[in-house]
């Protein structure tokens, strides 16, 4: 039986003995940093053990800890029409608190010229029921382009917001994002991202692939599309950059930061090499940030790389290599990240044993990021999708598969997530009172959850 509650407050999860629940007068208790909160828990209307903190006035949920070891069938929550690609979901985010938002995507009109439209998958019951509407203003594309790796992140607190590739403008693609104040209520089209927006090939786009808020910074991660023309008349060469957008006023600005990327002189003109890439990011919420992505050292050579901050994003150190270089059809790829808040964090990705046979592997760091344990063997390459650290565990989301660990290095727990037939799992939080996991299968967007 779990001995602590916990739950989280922003970006930090804190936990109090069971003996100190169930009072209406404060009760004391210490976080992970020494610093004493004041919190009143109360009788909740959740699931079994599921109790109410109310911090400073604010309504949180706390638990003796949610095991995520049943779980409902997936079900179809945002059924795709009009198109053989159907529904593609993007990520998912959590204000801790009951409303869950997934941000994703749906062709109405697949043949060319093609129609898309952003749309929000929204819960506020912690993710027991679900509906979906479109964005609005910027978010409709017809005619022309594709919409793709729509990524989204709060600060738990109402701010919201959604980022994606915007492909309508010829040859020219870039990445837009917008912006809720009202809990996701409604949207604001913004503007084009600063690091995002650029020309490129034909071959490949600027894109995010990943979002991350913590202690008042949103970051972006993805790749930039760039080229170099060659002297002499010789050419264009294509190329990625690893670039992130960074701010720290809810989106007002947006500071770019290239942290690695493919050396042109590698490539061949008139063709795209190297989408180097920053897939994955996280940050324990009080000044570090851990960014790892694709490197190509060659046109198809790939390795991971990953990037320390420790200023909250300012600066970031050079990058270092978790795993590869590999040669391979596919790259080698992080897919996740996450962290306990006290120092140790968790990568999972995917390697190759050949050009084409991939295997799953977990890489783990407990000095705060600074250097990294020999890459180990996940069960199978579809374990390491998506990660996630709450209620005193690491859980780790497969394609139909699911494994923890309560320290980030031995794993256990092993089991079959029911209901998906061939998914691609995009999304996971922990909602407040229960793991919600979000995927495309069969051209809809599914959701599950934790029971």
């Amino acid at each position: 039986m779990a001995s602590n509650f916990y739950w989280r407050i922003g970006d930090t999860t804190y936990s109090v003995p069971l003996s100190a629940t169930k009072v209406t007068t404060p009760s004391l208790c210490v976080d992970d940093n020494g610093t004493i909160k004041y919190v009143s828990l109360a009788p909740g209307t959740g699931p079994a053990n599921n109790f109410h903190v109310y911090y400073n006035g604010v309504q949180y949920y706390a638990t003796t800890g949610v095991s995520p070891n049943n779980w409902t069938n997936a079900t179809v929550q945002w059924a795709g029409t009009g198109s053989s690609t159907g529904v593609s979901p993007g990520m998912m985010a959590s204000d801790g608190k009951g409303k869950v938002i997934m941000a994703g995507s749906e062709c109405t009109h697949y043949l060319f010229p093609a129609d898309y439209n952003a749309q929000t998958l929204v819960s506020t019951d912690g993710g027991v029921t679900w509906s979906h509407s479109q964005i609005g203003a910027g978010w409709t594309i017809s005619n022309q382009g594709s919409l793709g790796g729509l990524c989204i992140a709060t600060n738990k607190v109402g701010t919201w917001i959604i980022a994606s590739q915007r492909e309508d403008l010829g040859d020219y693609s870039g990445a837009g994002y917008s912006v809720s104040t009202n809990d996701g209520a409604s949207w604001s089209w913004v503007a084009l991202l600063p690091g995002f927006d650029s020309w490129s090939s034909t071959d490949f786009a600027s894109i995010p692939k990943t979002m991350c808020y913590g202690n008042n910074t949103w970051i972006i991660g993805g790749i930039t599309a760039a080229h170099l023309t060659l002297p002499d008349n010789q050419g264009i060469v294509f190329f990625g950059q690893g670039t992130i957008d960074v701010s720290t006023n809810n989106g007002a600005s947006w500071t770019t930061k290239v942290l690695w990327s493919f050396n042109p002189a590698l490539g061949t003109a008139g063709k795209a090499a190297g989408p180097d890439s920053v897939t994955a990011l996280a940050t324990d919420g009080k000044g570090v940030w851990i960014a790892a992505g694709i490197h190509y050292t060659a046109p198809t050579y790939s390795e991971v790389l990953c990037s320390r901050s420790s200023d909250n994003g300012a600066t970031w150190s050079s990058p270092v290599v978790l795993w590869g270089p590999r040669n391979s059809i596919n790259p080698t790829t992080p897919r996740c990240i996450a962290t306990n808040g006290s120092g140790t964090w968790v990568i999972g990705g995917v390697d190759y044993t050949s050009s084409t046979t991939s295997i799953g592997v977990i890489t783990y760091s407990t000095d705060n990021g600074v250097t990294w344990s020999v890459p180990n063997l996940a069960p199978t390459a579809a374990m390491t999708n998506q990660l996630i650290y709450d209620q005193g565990q690491f859980l780790m989301v497969g394609k139909t598969t699911y494994m923890t660990s309560t320290d980030g290095i031995t794993w256990s727990d092993v089991g079959t997530l029911p209901g998906w037939t061939n998914p691609t799992i995009t999304g996971l939080v922990y909602s407040g009172s229960r793991f919600v996991i979000v995927g495309k299968d069969s051209g809809n967007a599914m959701i599950q959850t934790s029971s």
